[in-house]
């Protein structure tokens, strides 16, 4: 995306214009900040929105370098963070039912309890591929057409094979006897342990695996659409003194191609300027 000459206009010479520009970050070792990058016949000027200035005549350029890089965003990021701590909840919850009776027996009891609850979700949702209709959909479907509903079964995996109708399906049945399992040995643990508090450490547990669980299916689904990556373009300015002007742009930019335009043979006395109010 250009960037409007105006965004330069305190720094030109009266004879000089802004022939390419885009917006950008301009890295340094302690300075990182937002801001516009312009090329003249002359020189190649960066403009942060902190008001800093640096300038680079075209004769200081010994050569530019161009790759392609993504980081996350930070939504991105901030799905795969709560993936770690819902997991780490989750460990914690569990390990804390361990620490008020320490024995096989409430190991057991701890681990059925969870692991029946975690699997009756699991087939709820039709082995990881789906979920069931939601009641509203099913009470829309019947209400305004009956071959709706045909098609909202179908969508959750109800129909039989031939289409001919909606077959049986003993997935209720499943999640019924997985929740049954889990609610018996929870009261278990209880009898096992002889302390109530286990109820609210096994629901931490599960809090947990269900937070990692939907931050973890929140980052597939922004994976698949690219929205938790950002794509840049990481330029490199070389210059004659040695030093480097690191710049991350848009991955659609293509200010490289304009700077590798103006790159010359070096003279003895180049304009290199520093990052400056």
């Amino acid at each position: 995306m250009s960037v409007p000459s105006n965004e330069f206009r305190d720094y030109l010479a009266p004879d000089e214009a802004v022939v390419s520009s885009a917006h950008g970050t301009i890295v340094d070792d302690s300075f990182r900040s937002r801001g516009s990058i312009g090329i003249t016949e002359r020189r190649v000027l960066v403009v942060t929105d902190s008001d800093r200035f640096l300038e680079v005549t075209h004769d200081a350029i010994t050569s530019i370098r161009s790759r392609p890089r993504s980081t996350f965003t930070s939504r991105g990021f901030g799905f795969r963070l709560a993936v770690v701590v819902g997991a780490v909840i989750a460990v914690a919850g569990f390990v804390g039912v361990l620490g008020v009776q320490t024995s096989a027996h409430s190991f057991v009891f701890a681990l059925a309890t969870v692991g029946g609850a975690v699997t009756a979700e699991y087939v709820r949702r039709g082995g990881g591929e789906g979920e069931w209709p939601a009641p509203d959909e099913v009470w829309g479907a019947l209400r305004t057409d009956r071959r709706a509903l045909g098609d909202v079964l179908a969508d959750a995996g109800l129909r039989r094979a031939d289409g001919s109708g909606v077959g049986h399906d003993d997935r209720p049945v499943y999640v019924l006897v997985l929740g049954a399992v889990s609610l018996v040995s929870l009261i278990g643990l209880v009898g096992v342990t002889g302390r109530l508090v286990v109820v609210p450490l096994v629901v931490v547990a599960l809090a947990g695996l269900a937070l990692s669980d939907y931050a973890y299916r929140r980052t597939k689904a922004m994976d698949s659409t690219g929205e938790g990556r950002r794509h840049e373009r990481a330029v490199s300015i070389h210059l004659v003194d040695g030093r480097t002007v690191n710049l991350r742009v848009d991955s659609t930019e293509r200010i490289d191609r304009a700077l590798s335009g103006v790159v010359r043979e070096p003279v003895e006395e180049p304009v290199v300027s520093e990052l400056r109010e």
